[in-house]
């Protein structure tokens, strides 16, 4: 418990959005009804599921088999801004951000790879890839929540966006550097099928929770109880500051 509190405390967003929070109630007095409890549960449930995915090696094996079918650091590089992408999709943009940056250096380091314009293009992909589905970010989160939109009318909106995005970032990335690709000899990482599947199965009924189907309080019970059951750690690695911006 004191570990998390003293990693929210060094979030300095989270430390700009306390002292606003404060500052307002000097010109209004704030309800309890004016949390949404609904993005916030939703949000930690994901987060929830995808520490679990982090802790079953799951995105580290993909990283890896990214790497083995890359030709060159060019495509390498190109695969993680894809990764990046269609993660933020499932993942959020925050998540995958601090999930697939620190992979990438490991291994454009061991490539002697420049890592500062590749990730400037991870980090654009993960923000222009959240916006295309509700579970993207938290902003999604809560229009699809509080205003009802159903995924036809989100999709129509955000689909357009999303492929002007994705030509964006392929275009850009045709100036990352082309160079022979070096195997780095990589330990092989065991994934236990069963705790996978059911991590897997956790973000399907979330993803049903988002859209009403299932009431949030389940889907954060339910996410609270797999998560102890497989990996107790997962409750410590959650970016508890982000739960207190929504």
């Amino acid at each position: 418990m004191a570990t998390i509190l003293k990693r929210t405390l060094r979030d300095k967003i989270f430390l700009i959005t306390l002292t606003c929070a404060i500052m307002s109630l000097l010109i209004g007095t704030p309800s309890i009804q004016d949390i949404n409890w609904t993005t916030i549960g939703t949000l930690f449930a994901l987060m929830l599921c995808v520490q679990l995915l982090r802790a079953l090696h799951l995105l580290n094996r993909l990283s890896d088999w990214l790497l083995q079918k890359s030709a060159n650091t060019r495509q390498m590089c190109q695969f993680f801004i894809l990764l990046a992408f269609g993660g933020a999709m499932l993942l959020t943009n925050d998540v995958a951000i601090l999930t697939l940056i620190p992979l990438f250096t490991v291994v454009a380091r061991q490539q002697r790879l420049s890592i500062a314009y590749p990730v400037t293009l991870m980090v654009m992909a993960a923000n222009l890839g959240s916006a295309f589905t509700p579970i993207g970010n938290p902003q999604n989160l809560f229009l699809v929540t509080f205003f009802h939109v159903n995924l036809g009318q989100f999709f129509q909106l955000s689909t357009p966006l999303m492929l002007a995005s994705l030509g964006l970032l392929l275009v850009l990335s045709h100036w990352l550097p082309r160079q022979p690709l070096v195997p780095p000899q990589t330990e092989r990482r065991s994934v236990d099928t069963n705790k996978a599947l059911l991590a897997g199965a956790l973000l399907i009924l979330i993803m049903a929770g988002i859209f009403g189907l299932i009431p949030i309080w389940l889907v954060v019970l339910i996410s609270m109880l797999v998560a102890a059951g497989i990996n107790r750690q997962t409750f410590y690695e959650v970016d508890y500051a982000l739960l207190e911006r929504v």
